[in-house]
């Protein structure tokens, strides 16, 4: 990385020791230590998702990243964008499963995938049409869309 500093350096031979080491520096930082960049809080949260719970408010580059190295890590984020929602929930359906909170650390509001939103249902349709069988409180616009489906016999 070019114009490293060695501050940046130090951190991130911290992060690479263990991922959630960014909760030290993001610790540091708040009471008037080293700022810690965004390259090393994309560091932490590529090695593990889950330290996403420590960066407040992420930008959509960690929140992305996040999700990619591991879905559920969506838990941590308080108001994850619709294409973070989707990824998140694509790469793991197991998500809308969810139903309460497990860790007082939650951000995401327990009832996130009980009311997802008529946008973000109709793109995991459109990804996949299996998802109409799992979403939970599927739009009524969707249930008619998929009995018309199947109707004709294309599900």
């Amino acid at each position: 990385i070019e114009n490293m500093t060695d501050i940046e350096e130090k951190q991130l031979s911290l992060i690479k020791k263990n991922p959630y080491n960014i909760w030290k520096l993001l610790y540091y930082e708040k009471n008037g230590g080293d700022k810690v960049s965004e390259n090393v809080k994309l560091a932490a949260v590529e090695l593990n998702g889950l330290t996403i719970e420590f960066i407040e408010k992420p930008s959509f580059e960690i929140q992305r990243k996040a999700i990619v190295q591991n879905p559920w890590s969506i838990i941590y984020i308080e108001k994850p964008d619709d294409i973070i929602a989707l990824i998140a929930i694509i790469f793991d359906p197991s998500l809308l499963k969810r139903r309460q909170k497990r860790y007082i650390e939650e951000k995401l509001p327990f009832d996130y995938f009980m009311t997802l939103s008529l946008k973000i249902q109709k793109k995991l349709i459109e990804h996949n049409p299996l998802f109409s069988a799992i979403i939970p409180n599927l739009h009524p616009s969707l249930v008619d869309s998929i009995k018309r489906l199947s109707d004709i016999g294309i599900i």
